[in-house]
């Protein structure tokens, strides 16, 4: 049925240390005054307790501070580490330096200690962003909270990264910068010619080109460095061995054990094949490129420059673009008149990367590569912003639809991506992917913290097959409806199961489509 609530409007992603600092005045403001008048204390302290061995005890306040946690509290730390005393104020219990045991010496530093991780991390996601300024780097620091979080970040450690990573000097001959596919002259670092160069190419993925393939990494067009692919992909990247040593994978040459290319051979002979050419019809098709991706579209009739609203769709894990026109041809899309259809192919066909570790299911963190996540967001975004420029640079006028893979991208794009409303998002057959499917049950502080818009101006479709093996039909409807529960924001929405659908598509959901494009509808209630 209809979900309908009321809430204020999002005016977007804010800046990480609006976040930060809405969120530590939240907790004390639910925080009494004890007699030492700690309640600002006791906001930047109120943390789930986490204990840690011996050896990587630390001696600042609220940072590996505590050896055993109380049970039955969240907060309360029972044992501290050496060196450190325990405080109980206002019932809540805590370490800080004081007299205490003496301190033992301490053991050798881990090899990955929290610090460097955070520095790796920072690094790999924002040092680019970085050199771009303040608020670029701030913005780079929100998208990627939970990760740098997870790396040992601390909103001090990062607001400092960001502070000291201003822009650099203009190069001699030009101040030019490439925005959304666009050279501008400003404040850039480009002379005109470098600017008009390289814009309109892919920004290369954060901390490398490494992606785990089968337990295998492998270079190209992944997001991961060698160091990184190498921990927490099943096996290291093997060398080649002896005379070849290198495949073609869809159109890209990686190096693997076993294989019998040498890299010249298999250079010269792996390129991916022509796009399949449009099916018969009186529409207008056309083929581009668009931050690495490989695009294909039709507008309604003769002008292919004839049209009002544009619909992107995002194909399956392991599909193209070239999946969809066979939809086309058989007349699902219906009435093409005023409307361009935008079918974009991921550049090694998924849209994200998964890891299939014991343990980790749909609703943990640990099986998804979160960096590929954000990297191939940041294509689908590439592709949005320019589509939308050619209709009045509207967000209303444009329409973001996937299936599988395809559906969680799409999912991720209003929530987490996009600081505006679409004129309507379908998802057919996809589970949320992080940070949403952590945001049931949460309260609506921390689950607006982590997305980039919930205002009551959305329009969404969700369909599940009942017999879909893939995502389970109830786990899926619940956490997508537990989504917009603790997000509290007012969006019409519908969730369907369709009966005895399984991870496939149906003639309904593009039924459903149209007329949500046409017509600004949702689909009745059964």
């Amino acid at each position: 049925m209809l979900a309908q609530c009321h809430c204020t409007h999002s005016p977007g992603r804010t800046m990480l240390r609006a976040v930060v600092l809405a969120s530590l005045a939240l907790a004390a403001a639910a925080t009494p005054l004890d007699a030492n008048g700690s309640a600002a204390r006791r906001a930047l302290q109120a943390k789930t307790c986490h204990a840690v061995p011996a050896a990587q005890c630390g001696t600042k306040m609220g940072e590996n501070t505590c050896l055993k946690c109380a049970a039955g509290t969240t907060y309360d730390c029972e044992q501290c580490c050496p060196g450190l005393k325990r405080t109980t104020v206002g019932g809540y219990s805590f370490c800080e330096p004081g007299k205490g045991p003496a301190p033992t010496p301490p053991p050798s530093p881990p090899p990955s200690p929290p610090h460097s991780r955070c520095a790796v991390t920072l690094e790999e996601l924002c040092g680019r962003a970085q050199k771009q300024g303040a608020t670029v780097c701030d913005n780079c620091l929100k998208t990627h909270w939970l990760q740098l979080q997870r790396a040992g970040c601390s909103f001090k450690t990062t607001e400092a990264f960001c502070e000291g990573g201003g822009p650099p000097p203009p190069s001699p001959g030009g101040k030019y910068e490439c925005y959304q596919d666009q050279c501008y002259e400003g404040k850039g670092t480009l002379s005109k010619a470098a600017c008009d160069e390289s814009c309109g190419s892919p920004s290369p993925p954060p901390g490398g080109t490494y992606e785990c393939y089968q337990d295998q990494c492998y270079e190209g067009k992944g997001t991961l460095s060698k160091a990184a692919c190498d921990e927490s992909c099943g096996s290291p990247s093997p060398p080649p061995g002896p005379g070849g040593g290198y495949t073609c994978y869809q159109g890209t040459c990686y190096e693997k054990a076993g294989g019998t290319l040498s890299k010249a051979e298999c250079d010269t002979t792996c390129a991916p094949g022509p796009p399949p050419g449009p099916p018969p019809g009186g529409d207008s098709w056309e083929t581009y490129t668009v931050a690495g991706m490989q695009v294909q579209s039709v507008v309604g009739g003769k002008n292919s420059s004839d049209y009002e609203k544009v619909i992107i769709m995002l194909h399956g894990g392991g599909e193209t673009g070239s999946m969809w026109p066979g939809f086309y041809s058989q007349g699902w899309f219906g009435d093409l008149t005023g409307l361009k259809y935008v079918f974009p192919t991921s550049p090694d066909h998924l849209w994200y990367q998964s890891y299939k570790t014991p343990g980790c299911g749909l609703l943990n963190d640990c099986a998804y590569n979160l960096s590929s996540i954000a990297y191939k967001a940041s294509l689908v975004r590439a592709l949005l912003d320019q589509e939308m420029r050619a209709v009045g640079n509207n967000g209303k006028n444009v329409y973001l639809a996937g299936f599988s893979e395809g559906a969680q991208m799409t999912g991720y794009m209003q929530l987490v991506n996009l600081p505006f409303a679409l004129g309507g998002v379908l998802v057919m057959d996809g589970f949320p992917l992080p940070p949403l499917e952590n945001m049931p049950g949460a309260s609506q502080a921390a689950a607006r913290a982590n997305a980039s818009y919930y205002a009551d101006d959305m329009k969404w479709i969700i369909y599940e097959g009942s017999a879909d093996p893939i995502f389970p039909e109830k786990l899926t409807l619940d956490t997508w409806n537990g989504i917009f529960t603790a997000l509290g924001c007012s969006t019409t929405m519908k969730t369907q199961s369709i009966p005895g659908m399984t991870h496939t598509l149906v003639e309904q959901e593009f039924t459903a489509l149209v007329a949500l494009v046409r017509n600004g509808t949702l689909p009745s209630d059964a």
